[in-house]
């Protein structure tokens, strides 16, 4: 008997061993990791410059231009007690910023992109005059947030043009 048991042993002992073997073959070598780049390349000033092309200073002179006819046309509807709102002047140059946000990565044209859009916003912030006696002051804050916002368009202008 005491042949069996050992045999019972060594059996099990080897099964335990063949089992661990198979197991160590199985098991998955670790895949080498790879880490993709967070962002793509800079935009060269010029690649980027080109998006914006003449577009946005086409939209940025239109703009201003109407501003400053909605400025004047703003003491005159305030005076008949009529609201001015300067977003139908303000939309179309808001969405042409917005679009070409969505395509530019270089970083200096997206802060002067941001500096425009943050001169547009500007008119919002402007509260309507309660009164007659507060349209001169709504319509001086106008035109010094129209100076903000040709400035803005200069320096955008600027820097496409320094590259």
């Amino acid at each position: 008997m005491p042949s069996s048991t050992f045999a019972t042993r060594a059996g099990g002992l080897l099964a335990a061993v063949a089992l661990a073997g198979t197991m160590t073959a199985c098991t998955v070598e670790p895949v080498p990791s790879f880490t993709a780049p967070t962002m793509a390349p800079e935009q060269s000033l010029t690649d980027a410059c080109s998006m914006a092309g003449i577009d946005v200073q086409q939209l940025t002179q239109d703009t201003e231009m109407k501003l400053q006819q909605g400025i004047a046309e703003a003491a005159v509807k305030f005076a008949s007690g009529e609201e001015i709102s300067l977003q139908s002047l303000t939309g179309p140059l808001e969405a042409a910023l917005t679009d070409l946000e969505s395509q530019v990565t270089h970083s200096e044209l997206l802060a002067s992109i941001g500096e425009m859009r943050a001169a547009l916003r500007g008119f919002q912030d402007i509260p309507s005059p309660e009164s007659a006696l507060g349209v001169p002051g709504y319509l001086s804050e106008l035109g010094a947030q129209l100076q903000v916002l040709t400035q803005a368009g200069e320096r955008l202008q600027a820097l496409c043009n320094a590259g």
